[in-house]
């Protein structure tokens, strides 16, 4: 299984970058916020950072990407997290992840051990803006219905939006990506004010 993670500026893009290349947050990330069954299985003690990358040049400017191998029921898997700050919704955001997945799985076809089977990928967008994100998760939603629906891919990408979690909700998920959201989304004296809670 892949796991596509996406969430701009350029420092911030590096800040994110290396804290999620720790592995105990990419697994407090998924435990605390992606709300699918298939998490449970993930042996997060096994994730492997590898040096790979599969941004196009277009975006690699701004955009960071970590890519884990992991097990998930005892075969190999891997987590490609695509962190880009959204500071803004981006309407064909389902068009990009999917450009990316793509590119992947051409990638681990022309490799010598290319597998008979593709693996599934779980692609995850990771906002921190603050306009509400609008845009569709779907790629169907893209395109324009006039053939039958077996014909345009069925696509998706999994949205966690930072602005869409109250401080309550942050508090009793109470990890350091909780934390971390927390803080983005206070004033320096609200901060200060509840930092006990966190801690």
């Amino acid at each position: 299984m892949y796991i596509i993670a996406m969430t701009s500026r350029k420092k911030y893009d590096q800040w994110y970058k290396k804290l999620f290349s720790n592995p105990v947050l990419v697994r407090e990330l998924f435990t605390g916020f992606v709300k699918e069954d298939f998490v449970r299985d993930l042996d997060f003690s096994t994730l492997k950072r590898l040096d790979k990358s599969f941004v196009n040049d277009e975006y690699r400017e701004r955009e960071s990407d970590i890519l884990y191998e992991v097990r998930y029921r005892g075969k190999r898997a891997y987590i490609y997290l695509l962190i880009e700050f959204q500071s803004r919704v981006e309407r064909c955001m389902a068009l990009r992840i999917l450009s990316y997945v793509t590119q992947f799985y051409l990638v681990l076809m022309e490799g010598k051990r290319a597998p008979k089977l593709l693996p599934p990928v779980f692609p995850l967008v990771l906002y921190n803006g603050e306009e509400k994100w609008t845009a569709p998760v779907s790629f169907r939603a893209l395109v324009e219905p006039s053939i039958p629906a077996d014909y345009i891919p069925a696509f998706r990408y999994y949205k966690i939006a930072e602005n869409e979690y109250s401080k309550r909700e942050l508090v009793k998920i109470r990890n350091a990506v909780s934390a971390l959201f927390y803080i983005e989304n206070s004033t320096p004296e609200e901060f200060q004010h509840n930092v006990s809670i966190l801690t």
